[in-house]
């Protein structure tokens, strides 16, 4: 087992990257054919497994429940080459693939173990979540302000075409995958709604006014509708809503 010090450090380290998340996955869509995105998922998923298996007193059951799904996973693409097609390119898809699917269960015994273990307290928790809102509102407007970035639906339907580049709808920053990251603001949204609600049972009506002015700054005299050069406009407004917000909740606990 690795010793207290060390096991800190590499807390330490893996929430690091789990704050960088969106940078990576940003800069993954700017550089593509670099791998970024696969590279750093790579990285951290065996930072979490040493972590998991190799530091604290004892293991918990849902270590080895884990441990049995990635066997499984990586089992059964093994398996699906060997004896099915036997295509080298099919099976690093099918490995690349595998990869997506386990991570999510990974981060989730990673904080499961983390929180037990007291190596991380809610508080944290709240903070990155409270950071990934952040990360990923700047990452989308940002571009979007400076007309750069990918279009989210464009006509050619490749999904890889840049703002001025062609026609479309919509700006997403430099980020891939348009379904994922969809379903990461709806849940950010629901987030920041939580956040919304322990805020006013603060009584922080001033603070809320402060925001609702920025918002109504920010969104004064911009087209209502996105044209072929990903322009901000009404669509956009309730991701500055949302930026805005987060930024005045971050101090404020549950």
């Amino acid at each position: 087992m690795v010793d207290s010090k060390s096991t800190i450090s590499l807390n330490k380290v893996i929430l690091f990257l789990l704050v960088i998340m969106p940078i990576v996955e940003s800069l993954n869509g700017l550089l593509l054919g670099h791998h970024i995105s696969d590279i750093y998922r790579a990285g951290l998923g065996l930072l979490i497994l040493v972590y998991i298996f190799c530091t604290g007193k004892y293991l918990h059951k849902q270590s080895f429940e884990l441990l049995f799904l990635l066997l499984l996973y990586i089992g059964l693409t093994m398996f699906q080459f060997i004896f099915f097609h036997g295509d080298i390119t099919a099976f690093k898809s099918d490995l690349k693939t595998t990869t997506r699917i386990i991570i999510t269960p990974l981060y989730y015994a990673y904080f499961y173990v983390a929180l037990v273990r007291k190596d991380i307290r809610k508080a944290e928790l709240v903070k990155l979540l409270t950071t990934y809102a952040i990360l990923y509102a700047v990452l989308i407007i940002t571009p979007t302000l400076f007309h750069t970035g990918y279009i989210t639906y464009d006509y050619q339907g490749t999904g890889f075409v840049m703002v001025g580049h062609g026609t479309g709808v919509g700006s997403k920053g430099f980020f891939v995958e348009i379904n994922s990251l969809v379903g990461i603001l709806v849940i950010f949204t629901f987030y920041t709604g939580q956040r919304a609600l322990a805020f006013f049972k603060k009584g922080n009506l001033k603070k809320w006014g402060a925001v609702r002015t920025n918002i109504t700054k920010l969104g004064h005299g911009r087209d209502y509708n996105h044209d072929e050069n990903g322009n901000l406009g009404r669509g956009d407004l309730p991701n500055l809503f949302f930026a805005s917000f987060i930024f005045r909740f971050t101090e404020s606990n549950y």
